[in-house]
């Protein structure tokens, strides 16, 4: 069974607070500890890519998610790369499939990106995660880049039905951070909107639930 939220702008924090007061209500027989996740629906065109929603931006509460995060470049120190939690590879390292694929987020610099742009690409399309300037894996300062990942920092992007999908947190965390880490995420999204996009309201609806538990919509 679904339940139906209505909330106004003045009172958004208190009323997702309730939503995730109630997702906790119902975890207490449950002997896991259960992810928070959400559906953003959005009113797009999925049919043009200049409607695409791509963006990143910091949670101010960790979601839990981890990176298992590549450097992608030829002169960094390798030993230091690891001392920031990450990982070092180079171009002839993705050609020849000398790693371990199990990484989720690849970050380089401009120069190096724009050397072998083409190869970076046809090599991590399949995995959807080209490095992009907008998301903050194209950059100079990669150590700071690896640390948002590493302390908060999420991507996100719609899907081919216009959906966003993401994990916000855990059932344990406390119901105001969830809530902090929602509003985060769609303010972010908000200011990601596509000035192609011209429906003013491009949010439609959103749904919170647990990995187990009812789910929730948010009508805006």
């Amino acid at each position: 069974m679904k339940k139906i939220l209505k909330h106004g702008k003045e009172n958004i924090l208190n009323s997702f607070t309730v939503i995730f007061d109630n997702l906790k209500k119902e975890n207490i027989k449950r002997n896991f500890i259960e992810s928070i996740d959400v559906s953003i629906i959005l009113d797009i065109d999925i049919k043009d890519a200049n409607q695409y929603i791509i963006g990143s931006v910091k949670l101010p509460y960790f979601n839990g998610k981890k990176y298992k995060i590549f450097i992608l470049d030829d002169n960094l120190n390798k030993d230091l790369v690891l001392s920031w939690g990450a990982d070092l590879i180079n171009i002839n390292d993705l050609i020849n499939k000398k790693i371990n694929y199990n990484f989720n987020l690849v970050i380089t610099t401009p120069n190096y990106f724009n050397k072998y742009s083409d190869k970076i690409s046809n090599l991590l399309a399949s995995k959807n995660i080209i490095p992009n300037i907008k998301l903050g894996t194209i950059t100079n300062d990669i150590k700071s880049s690896v640390y948002d990942f590493l302390n908060g920092k999420i991507i996100y992007r719609n899907d081919k039905f216009g959906i966003i999908n993401l994990c916000i947190g855990k059932i344990n965390f406390d119901s105001y951070k969830l809530s902090n880490n929602l509003l985060t995420l769609l303010n972010s999204i908000k200011l990601n909107k596509s000035k192609f996009i011209k429906t003013f309201m491009f949010i439609k609806k959103i749904f919170v639930s647990s990995t187990m538990g009812k789910s929730y919509i948010i009508k805006m």
